[in-house]
């Protein structure tokens, strides 16, 4: 995880809510289209329920036909003419009825007994051939006859209406009812319809007939009152539209007519024809009420599929919807955090590759990456100060060293030019004196006999240390020179030292910046602190929820994960602030080295100063010990004419000048070897 971008982290938290969305889909999906499927077969029952109804319908009319030509004296073939008639619309309704319970059945939309009811229609087309037979042959009886028909037709009635559409609602249901019990009324005015033919045509009243057609005319009343309350109000109207009065009317007066003749023996007033046409009216007004219900049982469950059919296209769309929502909102906030983090780190990595680099720009303090890209742009200002800082430094450091390198090497020019000349001057007065006093010497030893040669040597002498002391007179001036070339050497080393402590004040404040990154980095470390502990508490309770608390589960647990990440990014900026801490005090450290280094300079330049101060009284006490022998030498030019009394002590005198000149020789040849090599020395340890 720690190697994703944080889009590709988001992208991973939205697979969550696409699992689910498509969770909810393979849940719902199954209920839509089991509802559109319950609706499709409900519409395949209500068909199949037509063609049973046009089954049953033409088995009643073969029924009443066969009954008729069974109990027929007269007019034989027009009843057979009828029943062949009934016969053929049979054998059409049973193929229509049969084709289309096939067709149901081999797309699943019945119910699980359909095997067997199939397996029922095959043995009823043998079953009905086999009694066409009998009735032809005219070896069956009436009350066989009618029992086989009304098995028959019952089991169609029972059989159908068991037939797929489970599950459906009151109203489909309602509907269903009555038409299962408008079949039934219908099935039992076509027995009444039957036997009282065979009453009419029968020469000798049946009892058990009688008795019969009672019981048909009872129960068809009693169908008919469940239709009516099955199908409530709407039934209601229906039943009167298609069931008139006066037909009404003319059915029951028949009925009373029928049965009252048949109970007193008498001959029934009806005639065979007109009970036909009477019973015929009104099993044909039923079976048009059949076909109303059916018309409102195809709307019913034509609005049901369509019903299901937009809630599965709603349920899509909602889905759809949803989950574009939930990518739109998840690619809104990956820009929103990945954008500013990446402006914030592609600036560190130019900040550490030393470019140059503007700070991202200022964002609110209310959330994390507010205050990390906060940070980043104080730590980024920071670190352009510093090498901002650096770049002066190290300027003023080359400009100093060669403005130090060009002031050691004229100091030094100057000075080995100083001392050579004067050492020089020295030299040659050193040699003169020794010299002068050699020539003293025997100037005493031949006073007596030369004291013009000692007058004129004494006027020589009297030059020479005019000579001597004027070059002393220089080795003052520039001894003097040096001094001033060190004092502004030391000026130098001063200024030197300020931006060595300017420097020094500068790491420090770097450090605190340092300091208060760590501060803020510790603030962010506690934040993904608390976040962790929360995301493991919603963790917690997600699995004391269960099932319902999953998928908020994996959020907080993505959420924990991100947690961890930023304490560990954070762990990365407190080393690296660590490191940039530790920078600081190795540049407070080098800064305070420089200070030690120019103060070492500084004590060096004093030490010259001293040395060059003791030179200078030095030579203003050679100037004075010139002055003074300028003056013996006076003294010795203004008492020639007593150096013959005073030959012995001149001669001791003289020879102590000749052993002081000697070692001012050797003095000054050893400072003409070691004083260049000094100053040679110096230069380098001021340099270096």
């Amino acid at each position: 995880m720690q190697k994703l971008s944080i889009r590709q982290v988001l992208a991973l938290l939205i697979v969550a809510p696409i699992l689910s969305i498509a969770f909810n889909v393979w849940q719902l999906a199954p209920i839509a289209t089991g509802k559109m499927r319950e609706a499709k077969a409900l519409e395949r029952s209500v068909r199949l329920g037509e063609f049973a109804g046009d089954l049953v319908h033409t088995l009643q009319l073969e029924r009443g036909s066969s009954a008729g030509l069974l109990v027929a004296t007269e007019e034989r073939s027009v009843h057979r003419n009828r029943m062949l008639a009934a016969q053929e619309k049979v054998d059409k309704a049973l193929v229509d009825f049969t084709t289309a319970f096939e067709e149901g059945r081999a797309e699943g939309l019945l119910s699980g007994r359909s095997a067997k009811f199939s397996e029922a229609l095959q043995k009823l087309a043998d079953d009905i051939k086999s009694t066409r037979e009998k009735i032809i042959t005219s070896n069956i009886e009436v009350p066989e006859l009618l029992a086989f028909y009304s098995g028959i037709i019952n089991d169609l009635i029972l059989g159908t209406t068991m037939q797929g559409g489970g599950g459906v609602e009151e109203t489909i249901a309602d509907l269903r009812l009555g038409l299962r019990s408008l079949l039934f009324a219908k099935e039992r005015a076509g027995l009444q319809r039957a036997t009282g033919n065979a009453l009419i045509l029968s020469e000798q009243i049946d009892p058990g007939l009688l008795e019969n057609f009672i019981v048909h005319t009872g129960i068809q009343q009693q169908f008919l009152e469940q239709t009516r309350y099955a199908l409530g109000e709407i039934g209601k109207a229906m039943i009167d539209q298609r069931l008139q009065a006066d037909a009404i009317a003319a059915h029951a007066e028949a009925e009373r007519a029928l049965i009252d003749a048949a109970r007193e023996g008498k001959p029934i007033p009806v005639k065979g024809d007109e009970w036909w046409a009477l019973t015929t009216k009104r099993i044909d007004a039923l079976k048009k009420l059949e076909g109303d219900i059916s018309v409102q049982l195809h709307d019913l469950s034509g609005r049901r599929g369509e019903r299901a059919w937009s809630d599965l296209v709603g349920m899509a769309l909602f889905e759809t919807l949803a989950l574009l929502i939930g990518l739109g909102i998840t690619i809104w906030v990956g820009a929103g955090l990945s954008r500013p983090i990446r402006r914030a780190s592609d600036a560190l990595e130019r900040s550490l590759r030393g470019d140059a680099v503007e700070a991202p720009p200022q964002m609110s303090e209310r959330s994390e990456i507010g205050r990390i890209s906060n940070a980043v742009g104080r730590f980024i200002e920071a670190a352009t100060e510093r090498q901002r800082m650096i770049t002066e430094r190290e300027a003023v450091h080359a400009e100093m060293g060669q403005t130090r390198r060009k002031v050691l090497q004229q100091m030094e020019h100057e000075f080995n030019a100083a001392a050579s000349s004067a050492t020089s001057t020295l030299q040659m007065a050193a040699a003169t004196l020794n010299e002068k006093s050699t020539a003293m010497l025997a100037t005493v030893n031949a006073v007596r006999t030369a004291q013009d040669e000692a007058h004129v040597a004494s006027e020589s002498s009297r030059g020479t240390v005019e000579e001597v002391t004027r070059l002393s007179d220089e080795l003052s001036r520039s001894i003097s020179e040096i001094a001033e070339q060190s004092s502004r050497t030391a000026m130098l080393t001063q200024e030197v030292l300020g931006r060595a402590d300017h420097s020094r004040i500068s790491a420090g404040k770097f450090e605190e910046v340092a300091n208060a990154i760590g501060s803020i980095v510790g603030l962010i470390n506690a934040i993904a602190s608390q976040t962790n502990l929360l995301a493991l508490n919603a963790t917690i309770e997600a699995a004391r929820a269960g099932e319902a608390g999953r998928g908020f589960a994996v959020v907080a647990g993505e959420v924990k994960d991100l947690a961890s990440r930023t304490m560990d990014a954070t762990r990365t900026i407190e080393s690296k602030v660590s490191e940039l801490k530790g920078i600081a005090r190795q540049a407070a450290e080098q800064a305070a080295a420089l200070s030690g280094d120019v103060g070492t300079i500084q004590g060096l330049n004093s030490a010259i100063a001293a040395a060059v101060h003791e030179q200078h009284m030095t030579s203003e006490g050679f100037g004075q010990s010139i002055q003074s022998l300028a003056d013996a030498v006076l003294a010795v030019s203004e008492q020639v004419n007593t150096i013959a009394q005073l030959g012995a002590d001149a001669l001791v005198s003289a020879e102590g000048v000749q052993g002081v000149a000697g070692q001012m020789e050797q003095t000054t040849s050893t400072l003409v070897e070691t004083l260049p090599r000094i100053i040679a020395e110096t230069s380098q340890r001021i340099a270096g």
